[in-house]
C-alpha cells in the first residue's frame, strides 16, 4: 500500500491533483511555495498530517489545512495600478516611506504585486492573488516583455542606441551582466521607448548609465500586452477577463496541468 512518503502522480480521477498543485488552484500559494509549506509539516488533510507534495487529494471532498487553517477556493483577481513616484513596492518598509499596499488598502488584501517598480519609477504595475501566473510572468523563462518609457539627460546617438538594443554590461548583485538584446525606440528629442524580456534590478537605468547617460523619468507602460492606457497616476482598476487571457500563456492547456 502507498504511503505518504511515496511520490505519487496526478491522478487522473475527476477532482484529484497532487497536494502541492491543491494550494495552487486554491489560491493559497504557488506549486513551489506550497512544496516548502508541506515540507516543513504545515498542512493537513482530513486532519491527518502530509508531507508527501505528490499525494493525490480531492479537492471536493477532503478538508486541507495550513496551520489548522482550512483552504478554500479563493476567487482570483486582478488588477492594474498606476503607482506613483516616491511609493514602495512593498507591503511594509523598514524605513516607514509608503507602500502601494498603504495605497490601496483593502482592494490589494491578500494581493501580491507582480514584480516592482523602483521608487523612483512610475506606471504600470499588475497585483494578484493568481501565484501561477504572477510566476509565469516573472519568471525570465517566460520573456513576457514590459515597455518602458525613459525620459533622459542627453540624446543617444546611433552607436548607443545599438549597444542598447543588441545587449550591454551591466552590474547586477555585484556581479557583471551582459543583458538581452531589447527594443529600444526614440519617441521624442530626450525619450525613449525600450522593450525589455528580462527585469533585473533597476535595470534600465543602468543599461543608460552603461552608455554614459542618466535617466530622469522612467514608466513602465505595458506588460505582455496590458497597456497602461489612460489611467491616471494612483488609480487602480480590474482587469477584463480579454487581459488576463492574453496575459497566460499561449499554451493554456500546459498552464492548468502546472497549477
Amino acid at each position: 500500500m502507498a504511503t505518504d512518503s511515496v511520490r505519487h502522480r496526478t491522478s487522473k480521477f475527476l477532482h484529484h491533483v497532487s497536494l502541492e498543485r491543491a494550494l495552487s488552484k486554491l489560491g493559497f500559494c504557488s506549486r513551489a511555495q506550497a512544496g516548502k509549506i508541506i515540507a516543513e509539516g504545515r498542512v493537513t488533510v482530513d486532519g491527518s498530517p502530509a508531507t508527501n507534495p505528490h499525494r493525490w487529494v480531492n479537492l471536493e471532498e477532503q478538508k486541507i489545512c495550513v496551520d489548522d487553517k482550512k483552504i478554500v477556493q479563493e476567487r482570483f483577481r486582478y488588477l492594474m495600478f498606476h503607482k506613483p513616484v516616491g511609493v514602495v513596492t512593498t507591503h511594509a518598509d523598514e524605513r516607514g516611506r509608503k507602500t502601494v499596499f498603504d495605497l490601496l488598502g483593502d482592494e490589494a488584501k491578500g494581493l501580491k504585486a507582480v514584480g516592482r517598480l523602483d521608487k523612483d519609477s512610475s506606471g504600470l504595475l499588475l497585483l494578484t492573488n493568481d501565484h501561477r501566473l504572477a510566476d509565469v510572468l516573472m519568471s525570465p523563462d517566460s520573456h513576457v516583455p514590459k515597455t518602458y518609457r525613459a525620459s533622459v539627460e542627453k540624446p543617444l546617438i546611433t552607436e548607443e542606441m545599438q549597444l542598447l538594443s543588441s545587449g550591454i554590461e551591466i552590474v547586477v548583485d555585484g556581479k557583471i551582466y551582459r543583458t538581452q538584446s531589447a527594443v529600444v525606440t526614440q519617441t521624442g528629442k530626450l525619450e525613449y521607448q525600450i522593450v525589455l524580456t528580462e527585469g533585473k534590478n533597476r535595470q534600465v537605468r543602468k543599461m543608460f548609465e552603461a552608455v554614459g547617460n542618466k535617466v530622469i523619468a522612467l514608466k513602465r507602460i505595458a506588460v505582455g500586452s496590458v497597456n497602461l492606457g489612460s489611467l491616471q497616476e494612483g488609480v487602480w482598476r480590474k482587469l477584463m477577463t480579454e487581459e488576463v487571457q492574453k496575459l497566460r500563456p499561449s499554451q493554456k492547456k500546459d498552464y492548468d496541468k502546472s497549477r
